[in-house]
């Protein structure tokens, strides 16, 4: 069941997601007792692409109404979920002895168990308080003298709450848990529940992209968008987010001595982003060098054939899942409300019923009326018109921003030119005040 599950869930999130990548993979020990502490971006995502995304078994915890619900009950349980008890769900807290329990039990086993020390998803800036728990079972499993390592990890999405996003799961350096002495409660001092928990905070900060405010974060992202831009290659994700990682960082320390620069950097970069806008083209697209007639005519040969020869399976796909994926969006935004934490689970959940119920309908409905060959051939055919028409889609566009910046180059080339000056010179600001960074830390240094 875990592996049907898992394989079922890898298939979804990888239609849902444009691009999942996983960075430090390494860093995961092959074998052994690991406890991996997350952020939590969002709601049951979060848990899932952990458990898809690593190849070890790994179990998590799981707050208890989940186990009460339909179909994700099930779910959880399939992924050897243990629950967790909590006060604002008006549970019995004094069975989290048994959860504690359990947890050790499978860090005794050998096993991966996953964890999110802050409690609960949330779209915060920054990551909250973290709770003891992860410190507590962790102290309590190395008490029996069990090797036990603790692996932060970092979840990061490009638009958490949006279809063909993008997501990385970072993996951090990990490091061993120090034994502590069990007091007659069974419990570790509290002392040292506090400094490991403390460490697992700086572990979580190496991977996780955090600021003080959400308008940092978003500066941040316009920021690395004009260089990724100006890099000549697609980045990818871990680099953006090692890029954006390093410019709020950067923000934080240059604030105080260069606040005024990067004011004037910010207002030249929304000046920046309405010129593209107004144009309709991507910063991507604003190079001189991309269309070089044999270039264009190459990319555009391309192109054509690549929609022409998924026009007819994408016309019908189009047709067959647009009002599904209408009742999806509807649905999500109405369950999911303002919580952008929910959108995505919301989404996930839905698709889950009711695509494959469609898919199933229509098969049923062949079947019936023409032969069973003829339902399971339907069937194939409405799950191969979704994928044709979500590659067609995609492609198309991705071919009407080609054009308009083509149409741009051609017959508006000064204001073409313009732009392309115009995202070099924010490229160069941007280079010049992390070489300002880079130069400031190293006066800033021991012994410097």
């Amino acid at each position: 069941m875990r592996a049907l599950a898992r394989l079922f869930f890898a298939a979804l999130l990888r239609v849902f997601f444009r691009r999942l990548q996983v960075a430090g993979r390494e860093r995961l020990p092959e074998r052994g007792p690991a406890v991996v502490v997350l952020n939590h971006p969002s709601a049951l995502v979060d848990p899932a692409l952990i458990m898809t995304l690593v190849k070890r078994p790994v179990s998590f915890l799981a707050k208890e109404p989940l186990f009460r619900m339909p179909v994700i009950g099930s779910l959880v349980r399939a992924f050897d979920a243990i629950p967790v008890y909590r006060k604002q769900d008006n549970a019995d807290t004094a069975q989290n002895r048994l959860t504690f329990e359990k947890a050790r039990a499978v860090l005794a086993g050998g096993g991966i168990l996953a964890l999110f020390p802050e409690g609960t998803s949330h779209d915060d800036p920054k990551l909250r308080p973290l709770k003891t728990g992860a410190a507590r079972i962790a102290l309590g499993a190395a008490a029996g003298g069990l090797p036990i390592q603790i692996v932060p990890a970092g979840l990061y999405f490009t638009d958490k709450g949006s279809f063909r996003s993008e997501a990385l799961l970072s993996f951090g350096e990990p490091f061993p848990v120090v034994p502590a002495e069990l007091g007659p409660d069974l419990e570790p001092p509290s002392q040292s529940v506090h400094a490991l928990t403390d460490q697992i905070e700086r572990g979580l900060a190496t991977v996780t992209l955090q600021a003080e405010e959400q308008a940092l974060l978003d500066l941040a992202a316009r920021a690395e968008r004009i260089l990724s831009a100006g890099s000549g290659e697609r980045a990818d994700l871990a680099r953006k987010f090692d890029l954006r990682k390093r410019l709020v960082e950067g923000q934080a320390i240059l604030g105080t001595t260069m606040g005024p620069r990067l004011e004037r950097l910010e207002r030249r970069l929304g000046r920046f982003e309405s010129a593209l806008e107004q144009a309709g083209v991507s910063p991507q697209l604003v190079d001189p060098g991309q269309f070089r007639l044999a270039t264009v005519l190459s990319v555009a040969a391309r192109t054509l054939l690549f929609l022409l020869a998924l026009l007819p399976l994408a016309i019908a796909g189009a047709l067959i899942h647009w009002p599904i994926y209408q009742l999806v969006r509807a649905l999500s935004r109405k369950m999911a409300a303002d919580d952008r934490t929910m959108l995505a689970t919301v989404k996930l959940l839905a698709s889950l019923v009711f695509y494959p119920a469609l898919w199933l309908a229509l098969g049923v409905a062949a079947g019936v009326r023409l032969s069973w060959p003829a339902g399971l051939g339907a069937m194939a055919l409405a799950i191969g018109g979704a994928a044709g028409a979500l590659a067609f889609f995609e492609r198309f566009d991705w071919a009407i921003g080609a054009l308009r910046a083509l149409g741009l180059f051609a017959f508006r080339r000064r204001a073409f030119l313009r732009l392309a000056q115009e995202r070099e010179a924010i490229r160069d600001e941007l280079l010049a005040l992390g070489a300002e960074l880079e130069r400031q830390q190293q006066l800033a240094a021991p012994g410097a």
